[in-house]
């Protein structure tokens, strides 16, 4: 009987944990993002990619060293021609060679000189690493804007929710409130009628605040890798905390020395300019060291002969001079020049991008922060009326529709105030990540 209760309890307490909700901070659901994220794991794949292209090119400064082995059966062994030594303008066939032969070879080819092609291929694979690893930077710091805008989505729905639902409950406690009124004829049934419509009318917006929490939720465990049906508990809040801002010049300043598009782009053009050196090295001259190493043998009978393998071993050197390849060479070069303008172009265009942009975003948090410190005193003004408003009801000095415009008056205030809120947070990391600092 025991062993049954100690089960129970087991099953009962591990029910228990797989229902309690899953407490989250801001930076833990950061971190879940860059472990589960399939962008995050794509830019990593990438740059391991783009690191072994650097050994792929490293390979072609290498010696290529290939062994190969061979047996041939002569059905009808070949023959030489030769003149008659009767008759001159005849020529005899004189077959040669056995019916089998045998041979292995090892050859060697070192390259000595491609016209700088190796060492600039070598340099422009280094460059597509850093272009890649820029590139894994700037998905981070997508990765980790989305987080924050989605978890501040899910903390401003959860306010907005509060506000309505304590709407709701001011607005039906007005109604019982009127009821009572109405019983002692204090009040006349319009306004009786007028506070049960203004209580209904609240329903829909809270409604509409449950399926924006739900909707924002979702969209965060999508984001972060978590289960539809596991329960958040965001433990970080939707407060604002001033933080002093860099001026235009400095906010420039970082952005491009730390924004990894534009590293990306600088590095492109770098690129870009070494392979049109690459192609040129296409018509110059280049010069191989080769060698090889032979062995052979060749017999009428299923073994090596009597001589059996006769060894040969040879080395020289090997020069091409490209001299026309119907100037597809020079259209190839054509080509990477203008690829090499149109990145020199586009970095420009990212570098006024990027001004722009953290010029208005700049803005942004100067314009959210005047409006939230407007709001911070108009949520207490719009409570105090609220509260004188339901007083001279109270006392009848006061009409329904003056009691229904103070109670919109603070449901507005507060709205507005969780919205500036959420917009100098949202601009505030939006900044951040203009600046390179995500």
């Amino acid at each position: 009987m025991f062993r049954k209760t100690g089960i129970a309890i087991l099953l009962l307490s591990a029910q228990a944990a797989a229902q309690s909700p899953m407490s989250l901070s801001l930076a833990e659901a950061v971190d879940h993002a860059l472990k589960n994220n399939e962008d995050i794991l794509i830019a990593e794949n990438s740059v391991q990619a783009a690191r072994a292209s650097v050994r792929e090119a490293r390979a072609d400064a290498l010696p290529n060293i290939t062994l190969s082995g061979q047996y041939l059966r002569n059905i009808q062994r070949p023959v030489f021609f030769f003149p008659s030594f009767t008759d001159p303008n005849v020529q005899v066939a004189i077959r040669v060679g056995s019916l089998n032969a045998y041979s292995t070879a090892l050859s060697l080819s070192q390259p000595l000189f491609r016209a700088g092609k190796v060492g600039k291929a070598m340099k422009v694979a280094r460059l597509f690493t850093r272009f890649s690893e820029e590139g894994q930077r700037s998905t981070r710091g997508d990765v980790i804007l989305a987080v924050h805008e989605a978890y501040y989505q899910v903390l401003l729905a959860n306010r907005l929710l509060e506000v309505n639902r304590q709407n709701e409950a001011q607005t039906l406690r007005h109604l019982e409130r009127t009821r009572k009124l109405f019983a002692q004829g204090q009040v006349s049934e319009f306004d009786t009628l007028r506070a049960y419509v203004s209580s209904m009318n609240i329903r829909p917006a809270v409604i509409a605040a449950e399926n924006a929490v739900e909707v924002t939720t979702n969209t965060l465990k999508n984001l972060i890798g978590v289960p539809y049906d596991t329960e958040l508990e965001l433990r970080d809040s939707l407060s604002y905390q001033p933080e002093p801002l860099p001026s235009l010049e400095e906010a420039i300043r970082l952005a491009e020395a730390q924004r990894p598009e534009l590293r990306q782009m600088q590095l492109e053009v770098r690129m870009r300019q070494l392979n049109i050196g690459i192609i040129r090295a296409d018509i110059l001259p280049s010069l191989n060291l080769i060698g090889t190493w032979q062995s052979q043998a060749q017999s009428d009978r299923s073994d090596f002969g009597d001589q059996g393998f006769v060894k040969s071993l040879s080395a020289g050197l090997q020069l091409t001079i490209p001299i026309f390849d119907g100037m597809r060479t020079y259209a190839r070069m054509d080509k990477a020049r203008a690829e090499h303008r149109t990145a020199v172009y586009t970095l420009q265009k990212i570098r006024e991008e990027i001004q722009v942009q953290v010029k208005s975003l700049l803005y942004s948090v100067e314009e959210a922060r005047k409006t939230i410190e407007a709001q911070q005193g108009n949520i207490t003004q719009a409570r105090r009326a609220l509260e004188l408003a339901e007083l001279r009801y109270r006392e009848g000095q006061a009409t329904l529709l003056d009691l229904d415009d103070s109670r919109l008056a603070l449901n507005q205030a507060q709205t507005n105030y969780y919205q500036s809120v959420y917009n100098y947070l949202i601009a505030r990391v939006n900044l951040d990540r203009a600046l390179g600092v995500l």
